[in-house]
């Protein structure tokens, strides 16, 4: 791209004499500019991705050629690898000395047709790595090279030469780090980087990547539903730039998921390319552009003159629920924009004033009168599992979260309403009442208007008629479909006993524990658990925290997922077979998500800490929890851990199951953290002591104020003492001596 000058030389006339020296370069420290042209960049990954696969198009662009780029990750004997290859126009000897070994030069400085400008972007793989692996063909010859660090700057060596028939072009190579989680980090900022390059075909483990490309490109801006980017942002060819939003100010875009389009060379970047430099003139052109893309989208979403005949796609384009659908799989929502009064519900064009404000508004009572008085639901499902029969609310159709419903126009069936608990819907299965219309006091009610209407007609007639045409739309299935659906192999016997599962080469087979249905069991002695077994996908294993057993800890395992459950904490509890250990302990060590039973416990462990600490000082503890008076000790040890916890757990627990903690930390050597115990105990002396007294001497005054006098060197307020006995102070002091 061709490059905005940043600098220029300054003439200074005086008529003073000056002595004048010019900066240099040390020549015994040039090492150091070395280091930070090598390793420049604020994110090496991104940076390397988004560098090298530019470098493939631009090679592209100069040999007028449009196959497709390709960008894969694999293993070889090496490790693994991240590379891309172009089939452009392969890099001669001379052009390679001046493409990798020339700092701050490039031969794209002076077009806009080409991405780069700096020189740096045939280095980058050093701010990741020490090597980079270049393979390039040239008019016949293969060239195999390294790019390398060494102690001074940086080096290319060419390894080997040798003839070739195959057609230009050249390949990066780049090995990985050996870290558990660089796959991913790859992975990840790949689709990210590369969300806007339409020609790339990738390869082995990146694989997946093979979408179908969909770009939906406006006048000025294109929208990219798989970007994996939630904020407006920089589109410069198609290179991505997020938006420094505390330096370009609020907009109604910010939070649309859209790529604001600019030409290569339309917005300075900074030399490592990795963001906009915001100069007074880029930072206006941004604005500019913004209130252009503002313009587009309102004449998408609002044509001059907007009917609606859908009465719910109407309250939500008042409510300033807007999308813009771009095909029935695509829909983009647009947070910031609202209709304006222009836009009109024809079959009721008699709506009050106060009607139309009560729907603008984000939670009305309009809406939700409209439908209840109409549609009183309940729940019918009576012979299938886990389902209870008891009334359920009305539904209100305009949530602002999404929620799943089944109409019921067929007869319940217990085998389909397994299939709905298990694939479908965890939500409520529901059933219409027969229609009953609604008396003129609420409509009129509803539809905020006087009873004594001329149009009460009308708005009778347009009521039902909404009712009776609109009410499926508030369900997401209907049941006779869902029966259709069930397959054949699906629970056969319904005894509830567990099921084979049928596994792929990429899965194992384990049980999976998680609570029991909260309204079928209750909560009255802590949540439930029980166990369903199930295939997993090996992949699947490494992407949440998990704590796995072998098989025949089933005990183990669900004593541990009730713990975490009245912990709050999201961790999956699983158990498997024998076959499978091996493999679980190979991943464990590779995946620090996954955590073996037994290290769960003998590692540090705050919830462990938690536990045996309660159990220690149970009645200090309590004592503690019960008394809410302002001068106890502010914290207490893992209280911030006790926090999130029920109180069940911390005074119900079996004694055996402490007994086996203690027995783990005797074996690791372990210690609770005492670091507040010494003003515990002195606050648990005082409060003992006041215990003793108050029982004592039957006195019935507030306990503030025999804290006050205990902790405040034995002064009190005289007329509330007084108001209690004229003796109180004296009584104390008796009682207490020289402690206070």
């Amino acid at each position: 791209m061709k490059l905005e000058t940043l600098s220029s030389s300054v003439e200074i006339s005086t008529t003073m004499k000056m002595d004048s020296i010019k900066a240099e370069l040390a020549g015994d420290k040039l090492h150091k500019m070395w280091d930070l042209l090598q390793s420049p960049y604020r994110d090496p990954i991104s940076s390397l991705i988004r560098e090298y696969v530019s470098n493939c198009f631009d090679s592209h662009i100069e040999a007028g050629v449009s196959t497709p780029v390709y960008v894969a990750m694999d293993e070889d004997q090496s490790g693994t690898f991240w590379l891309c290859e172009d089939f452009g126009v392969g890099i001669s000897p001379e052009r390679a000395k001046n493409i990798f070994m020339k700092y701050l030069s490039s031969t794209k400085e002076e077009t806009n047709e080409q991405i780069g400008a700096f020189g740096m972007g045939s280095k980058s793989g050093l701010g990741y790595t020490d090597v980079v692996h270049i393979r390039t063909r040239f008019d016949g010859t293969e060239y195999q090279y390294m790019l390398h660090k060494t102690s001074d700057a940086p080096t290319l060596s060419l390894v080997s030469t040798c003839e070739t028939d195959k057609r230009n072009g050249t390949q990066i190579k780049i090995y990985l780090k050996d870290s558990y989680d660089e796959k991913n980090s790859f992975k990840a900022k790949t689709q990210v980087q590369l969300a806007y390059f339409d020609n790339i075909v990738y390869g082995k483990q990146l694989d997946h990547l093979n979408k179908d490309f969909i770009i939906y490109d406006q006048d000025t801006f294109v929208y990219n539903p798989n970007s994996q980017r939630n904020q407006a942002h920089i589109l410069i060819g198609n290179v991505v730039y997020p938006i420094n939003w505390e330096t370009v100010g609020e907009s109604r875009l910010k939070d649309i998921p859209i790529g604001l389009k600019f030409s290569i060379g339309e917005l300075p970047v900074i030399f490592t390319r990795e963001d906009i430099r915001y100069s007074d003139a880029a930072l206006k052109l941004i604005k500019d552009r913004m209130l252009e893309a503002e313009l587009e989208i309102a004449n998408l979403v609002f044509p001059e003159e907007l009917k609606y005949t859908d009465f719910l796609e109407y309250v939500k384009a008042l409510r300033g629920n807007i999308e813009y659908v771009f095909s029935e799989d695509h829909v983009l929502s647009l947070p910031g924009f609202k209709a304006d009064s222009r836009i009109v519900y024809t079959p009721n064009p008699h709506f009050s004033t106060k009607f139309i404000e009560g729907l603008k508004s984000k939670y009305s009572s309009v809406i939700s009168s409209l439908y209840s008085s109409g549609y009183p639901i309940y729940r019918v499902i009576k012979g299938g599992k886990n389902y209870a029969t008891s009334y359920t609310q009305y539904i209100d159709p305009l949530k602002n979260y999404y929620v799943e419903y089944v109409y019921m126009d067929a007869a319940s069936d217990p085998r389909t309403n397994r299939y709905i608990d298990w694939k479908v819907t965890k939500r409520d299965l529901n059933c219409l009442r027969d229609f009953t219309m609604p008396s003129d006091d609420v409509i009129a009610g509803a539809l905020l208007i006087n009873k004594a209407d001329p149009n009460m007609d009308f708005h009778r007639e347009w009521y039902r008629t909404l009712m009776e045409e609109s009410f499926e739309s508030l369900y997401t299935y209907k049941y006779s479909d869902l029966i259709a659906m069930v397959p054949d192999s699906f629970e056969k016997d319904l005894s509830g006993k567990s099921k084979a599962v049928v596994l792929d080469s990429d899965e194992v087979r384990a049980k999976v524990y998680r609570q029991v249905d909260v309204n079928k069991w209750g909560g009255s002695a802590g949540p439930e658990v029980t166990g369903d077994l199930k295939a997993i996908k090996i992949k699947d294993l490494k992407t949440s925290t998990i704590i796995w057993a072998e098989r025949g800890k089933d005990l183990d395992c669900t004593f541990t997922k009730r713990v975490l459950l009245n912990f709050n904490e999201k961790v999956k509890v699983i158990s498997v077979a024998s076959r499978d250990v091996e493999l679980l302990k190979s991943l464990s060590q590779e995946n620090a998500n996954l955590v073996y039973i037994d290290d769960w416990y003998s590692n540090p462990n705050p919830i462990i800490d938690c536990l045996l600490f309660v159990n220690r000082y149970k009645s200090l503890w309590d004592l503690w929890l019960g008394q809410s008076t302002y001068l106890k000790p502010g914290k207490i040890p893992y209280s911030h851990i006790t926090s999130k916890s029920s109180s069940y757990l911390l005074s119900n627990l079996n004694e055996e199951y402490f007994s086996h903690l203690e027995e783990v930390y005797k074996i690791h050597g372990k210690k609770l953290d005492m670091t507040h115990m010494s003003a515990l105990t002195s606050w648990y002396k005082r409060e003992t002591q006041l215990n003793t007294f108050i029982e004592h001497f039957d006195y019935k005054c507030s306990r503030e104020v025999l804290y006050a006098f205990i902790l405040g060197g034995g002064k009190i307020q005289m007329p509330l003492a007084k108001a209690k006995n004229r003796n109180f102070e004296q009584l104390l002091l008796q009682y207490y001596g020289k402690t206070i």
